[in-house]
């Protein structure tokens, strides 16, 4: 008994045809699931990012679904808690490889606000009482430690963010009494 087992041009052009074809299928398949992944994403303007600087900070998903229900008449449609231990030894490394450039909204004790208050990041708020860098209010009060800034490389709109900070406020001390 012989085996052929040579190549010829019609034996390629057997084997090969309907493989190219089963190829190019799932390559179209593959790239309509991409698009509609990449097209379902939510833009820049639709995210909303909230640093939290502590650990004492009682996160919960209600507190989540609390503000991105009320940022949503913004239209924000996704929002994110980062919380970071700054104990942590990779904090300030974290901080300046995320928080720096994609938090909208920081919550901080006074001490890191004090480590990166040189930076230009926060942004002067309009307000009365607060944590003061030369002679501008940059944080608002949420805690006896903890202070809520806004970030001044966020592409939001400064009104907006103002106006979450304080529902976040609001929300937070409800929650505590």
């Amino acid at each position: 008994m012989t085996i052929d087992n040579k190549f010829t041009r019609d034996r390629v052009k057997k084997v090969l045809k309907p493989t190219l074809i089963v190829v190019l299928v799932v390559a179209v398949v593959m790239g309509c699931f991409f698009a509609y992944y990449l097209l379902s994403l939510p833009s820049p303007k639709e995210k909303l990012t909230i640093w939290v600087g502590s650990t004492e900070l009682n996160y919960s998903e209600k507190l989540h679904d609390d503000v991105l229900e009320y940022a949503s008449q913004y239209g924000i449609t996704h929002c994110s808690f980062v919380i970071r231990n700054p104990d942590d030894f990779y904090y300030d490394t974290a901080f300046s490889l995320s928080g720096y450039y994609s938090a909208d909204v920081f919550i901080l004790d006074e001490k890191q606000i004090e480590s990166y208050q040189e930076t230009a990041l926060f942004m002067p708020l309009n307000v009365a009482e607060g944590y003061r860098y030369q002679d501008k209010v940059i944080g608002i009060p949420l805690t006896e430690e903890l202070y809520v800034l806004l970030n001044y490389r966020s592409d939001k709109d400064a009104d907006m963010l103002m106006d979450v900070a304080q529902f976040l406020i609001q929300t937070i001390n409800e929650d505590v009494q």
